[in-house]
């Protein structure tokens, strides 16, 4: 995962996560609850994610 986010490869969705690693959506929603969680991801008012700025450093 390291590398597809510092490469910017997969965008900040569950759906491009899912589709990109090939994982269940129940696996995508315990990885981006543990990802929001460390701060490495965020979630907007309109219930979209973005990832942090200090993402792909600290990974």
């Amino acid at each position: 995962m390291e590398a597809a986010l510092r490469d910017k490869v997969i965008a900040c969705s569950k759906r491009a996560v899912v589709k990109h690693f090939d994982i269940s959506n129940e696996k995508v929603d315990e990885l981006f609850a543990e990802l929001a969680e460390k701060g490495f991801i965020s979630k907007k008012a309109n219930n979209h994610y973005y990832w942090t700025e200090n993402s792909a450093e600290n990974l």
